[in-house]
């Protein structure tokens, strides 16, 4: 029924590409150092269970490992938005507990982006890779990774404080700012050869120390 396929898929990479801004906006680094080794080992625990045991069910179902992978990643991720709206409303954000879930939904939330940028890195020839396609796809993705991480850190640090003298003055232009500085990421990270959603995240990410977040 549906034959706008154009409008209806660029609708669906922006709503992704805003949703990851907005988890990237909860990536609060002073939440992160205060429960990060915690939230690092139950989150990471809890990806190894559930991708481990995504993929040997659908192994078993006959599907591709590429595929069996792909789902099995996919199937370990929570919703970040959900949670953090139902703790919220249910005035539990900064308890204990809360506090613990939103840290795993970080852990998860980083292993997307990782997921993400890998999956774009490598491209979709990753099952007929030779072992040196493969190495050389790896250490084309960890040098991009490193790169990304120092200009996220000089942007943070030298870049945006210049521009929050002024932004700050007004809500219309904060919040034209930070849709402008989400597109320009999210650009950005396309053009590096990440994906757009990649960038949105970086986007959100540094601004999410700020009181203003």
């Amino acid at each position: 029924m549906v034959h706008a396929h154009g409008q209806i898929d660029l609708l669906s990479q922006i709503g992704i590409t805003v949703l990851l801004f907005l988890v990237g906006l909860k990536l609060d680094l002073q939440h992160v150092r205060h429960i990060g080794p915690v939230a690092l080992q139950a989150g990471g625990f809890q990806l190894l269970i559930t991708i481990s045991l995504g993929f040997g069910l659908l192994f078993i179902w006959n599907q591709d490992w590429i595929t069996s992978i792909y789902l099995a990643i996919a199937l370990s991720f929570s919703s970040t938005i959900i949670v953090v709206k139902f703790l919220t409303d249910s005035h539990e954000i900064d308890s204990l507990h809360g506090r613990i879930a939103i840290g795993i939904l970080i852990v998860q939330d980083l292993a997307v982006i990782l997921v993400m940028m890998a999956s774009t890195a490598l491209g979709s020839n990753i099952a007929a890779a030779n072992f040196y396609e493969w190495l050389e796809a790896i250490l084309m993705f960890i040098s991009r990774i490193v790169l990304a991480a120092l200009f996220l850190f000089l942007v943070i640090w030298y870049v945006i404080p210049v521009f929050m003298r002024f932004v700050v003055k007004s809500q219309e232009i904060l919040l034209v700012f930070a849709i402008a500085w989400g597109t320009s990421f999210a650009a950005i990270g396309e053009w590096i050869g990440f994906s757009k959603e990649a960038g949105a995240f970086m986007a959100g990410f540094s601004l999410a120390s700020y009181p203003f977040s």
